[in-house]
């Protein structure tokens, strides 16, 4: 994958080699959400219950996807016999925008239109205090 413009704000991680059994609820809820992100996307394979062993998150900070990635790179995943450790880089495509944008192509592409609650990422609103 192409690397983000330095000029840009790095808040979009790639994670590679999420067991491709996990759900994106499964994977939410063992990442947690103490660092912030707002966007969790688990591409599905389709006409199966399985992932493509990879996933994106993006945070509302910079500070939120470096912390993230301290914490969890070389880390394995706690379901599934997890072998191989999380490999964490940041994305292609950078900001919650941006990621939208991908989904919503992939979507309009035609396929797995049937399972598309099952791809569909997690977005959370971030709230201002």
């Amino acid at each position: 994958p192409r690397a983000a413009l330095p000029s840009q704000p790095l808040t979009t991680l790639m994670l590679r080699n999420v067991p491709s059994r996990y759900t994106k609820l499964e994977l939410a809820q063992e990442l947690g959400r103490g660092e912030a992100w707002n966007f969790l996307y688990l591409p599905g394979v389709c006409g199966s219950k399985a992932n493509h062993s990879f996933a994106f998150l993006n945070f509302t900070t910079p500070e939120g996807a470096a912390m993230f990635m301290a914490k969890w790179h070389k880390k394995r995943l706690s379901h599934y016999s997890s072998q191989k450790p999380l490999n964490i880089c940041y994305a292609s495509a950078q900001g919650l925008q941006a990621n939208l944008d991908v989904v919503s192509r992939r979507r309009k592409g035609g396929r797995c239109e049937a399972e598309w609650c099952f791809c569909r990422p997690i977005l959370f609103e971030t709230l201002s205090v």
